[in-house]
């Protein structure tokens, strides 16, 4: 009941919005514009989608010069037309995310047979600590870092970022709000274009042109990414359609996003669309599913403790020091300070050697005794 009430009072807030633009849009100002899309935002307090991503590249890929990062992919790439008879590369995709408040989960469930393969098979945040786990490797790694650090998931494949999220992680409305240079383009009824210019101290060589509807809460329906300036964006997302999972409460269930190079050519084209039969919104979603467990025999790189260890037993990030304990191979990260196993997993190793040396002592006593009786009985 309450939850109904509170959905009541922010579809109220939004027909007020929308009235206010349809009398006098001369009185349309960057923060009542804002305000009603934080109030939209908040009112997805959680969601399950199950989301499916098909990227076409344009324009073929080509690496230039030495160097790969740790993906193995190629630090520089050029991108040229493709020749007549010439496949054109993509990647198909099923995904799954979660959100439940802070906590976030990010799972890639199926791969396309072509083009680039996604190194992140599962990821999870919740609260400050971010762990991912790539099954098809068998390598893990945890860290402490916010989700702006360190996002879960690819921008073109994050559900989030077609209505809250920034690409590298972050929210779409903070940053709009702390921009002084944010304003309105043009706007009426229908439509309502901001502008965020590249200035500020996060996201700084990043510009934005977003177009807000009114008529849905105030989210975004087409947003231009710019980079270095704001002539040629590098990314153009569109959102195809949405759906009314409550009174005055909006989401996105298709988006697309252009990717353009800095001469204006299209280089690739991602579309999600989201399975709305299985997927849900503003529903209970269990403790558990932020759990993510790291199968025994797992490589991980540990930057909360600056380790790289071998899990000993199936565990999940959200126990670090019990999976610490039932590990192996501790070897600390590059440059990092020497950090001694857990007191435990000490502990456990004096028991061992003091039970070999048991073993060896009660094995010579015997063998002590089973001389002296045959010395004995020559005698």
């Amino acid at each position: 009941m309450i939850r109904f009430i509170a959905s009541l009072c922010v579809f109220a807030s939004l027909c007020q919005s929308s009235a206010a633009v349809d009398n006098d849009t001369s009185k349309i100002s960057v923060s009542s514009v804002l305000d009603a899309f934080a109030a939209s935002v908040d009112a997805v307090r959680s969601y399950d989608v199950f989301v499916t991503f098909h990227k076409e590249f344009l324009l073929k890929a080509e690496a230039v010069g030495g160097g790969s990062d740790n993906r193995g992919a190629p630090m520089r790439l050029a991108y040229r037309e493709y020749k007549l008879g010439e496949s054109k590369d993509e990647i198909r995709v099923l995904t799954r995310e979660w959100l439940a408040g802070h906590k976030r989960r990010f799972q890639t469930t199926a791969h396309g047979a072509k083009g680039w393969d996604h190194w992140i098979e599962a990821g999870v945040f919740d609260g400050e600590l971010s762990a991912q786990l790539n099954r098809k490797t068998a390598v893990s790694g945890i860290s402490s870092r916010t989700p702006h650090e360190r996002p879960l998931a690819l921008f073109e494949q994050n559900y989030a970022c077609l209505f809250r999220d920034l690409p590298h992680g972050g929210s779409l409305v903070e940053l709009l709000r702390s921009r002084q240079g944010t304003r309105i383009d043009k706007g009426d009824a229908q439509l309502i274009e901001v502008e965020c210019p590249q200035e500020g101290t996060t996201y700084r060589d990043f510009g934005w042109r977003i177009s807000f509807d009114p008529q849905r809460g105030m989210l975004p329906v087409k947003m231009e990414h710019y980079m270095h300036n704001m002539d040629v964006p590098y990314c153009v997302t569109s959102i195809e359609a949405f759906r009314l999972v409550a009174p005055g409460v909006w989401v996105p269930t298709k988006g697309i996003h252009v990717f353009f190079e800095q001469d204006g050519r299209k280089s690739s084209m991602a579309t999600l669309q989201v399975d709305e039969m299985r997927s849900q919104w503003n529903t209970p979603v269990s403790d558990d599913v932020f759990v993510l467990t790291l199968p025994a025999g797992t490589k991980v790189i540990d930057e909360v403790r600056d380790l790289a260890y071998v899990s000993g037993q199936s565990d999940s990030s959200a126990n670090i020091d019990e999976l610490v304990e039932n590990s192996s191979k501790f070897v600390p990260l590059a440059g990092a300070k020497q950090v001694s196993p857990p007191k435990a997993a000490r502990h456990w190793t004096w028991a061992l050697l003091a039970a070999h040396g048991a073993a060896i002592v009660v094995f010579l006593l015997l063998l002590l005794r089973r001389v002296r009786r045959r010395t004995s009985s020559g005698m």
